[in-house]
C-alpha cells in the first residue's frame, strides 16, 4: 500500500434489468477496496468523517468541437397505435460540458417520398465542448418524432416513434 487513496481509472459498466436481462444503459464508475486497518501505517488509513480528504478533479479537460450531422432519412417507420406517421422528424439531443443541460436540435418535418420512409437531406452543425479523454465523452440521443398526435393525445411533445443512442467515445 503506497499511501495514496486514488481509485483506479473509471470504467463503463452495464446496467441491466434483473427480470429480463435487457440492457438499460451504462454507469461510469471507479472504486477501490481498502483492506483491514491492521498492519497499515498512518498514511494508508482513509480519512475519517469530518476530515478534508483529497478529492481528485472530476470534471475532465475539454476542447471545443463542432458536431456535424448529416441527417439523410428514415426507413421502415411503423405505425403508432395503428396510425401511420404524418410528418416525422429527427430530434438530436447531446450534452456539452459547458452547458447546464441537454441541447436539442431537430430536422424539418418530412413525408417525402413516403411517411414510412421520409428523406431529410439536412446538415446540422453545433458547437460543443467535449472531453479530451474519450472515456468521458457523452452519447448522442436521437429520437424520431411525429407531430401528428401533438395536442390530441399528448399534452406537450410530439409522439415518440423510436430512439437510438450513438456513443461519441468510439
Amino acid at each position: 500500500m503506497g499511501g495514496t487513496h486514488m481509485p483506479k481509472r473509471p470504467r463503463w459498466h452495464r446496467i441491466v434489468d434483473n427480470d429480463t436481462g435487457s440492457d438499460l444503459g451504462q454507469v461510469l464508475l471507479a472504486f477501490q477496496l481498502i483492506g483491514p486497518l491492521r498492519n497499515m501505517d498512518t498514511h494508508d488509513i482513509p480519512p475519517m468523517p469530518g476530515d478534508t480528504p483529497y478529492v481528485p478533479q472530476l470534471v475532465p479537460k475539454t476542447r471545443d468541437c463542432t458536431l456535424e450531422f448529416f441527417v439523410l432519412g428514415c426507413r421502415s417507420l411503423k405505425p403508432l397505435s395503428f396510425v401511420p406517421p404524418g410528418s416525422p422528424y429527427v430530434e438530436i439531443s447531446f450534452f456539452s460540458t459547458d452547458a447546464t443541460g441537454a441541447e436539442k436540435t431537430a430536422t424539418s418535418k418530412s413525408n417525402t417520398p413516403t411517411v414510412a420512409a421520409p428523406n431529410f437531406c439536412e446538415v446540422i452543425k453545433k458547437r460543443i465542448a467535449v472531453p479530451e479523454d474519450a472515456l468521458y465523452c457523452p452519447v448522442l440521443e436521437l429520437a424520431v418524432r411525429d407531430p401528428r398526435f401533438e395536442g390530441k393525445f399528448l399534452r406537450t411533445s410530439s409522439a415518440l416513434l423510436g430512439t437510438t443512442t450513438i456513443p461519441l467515445r468510439k
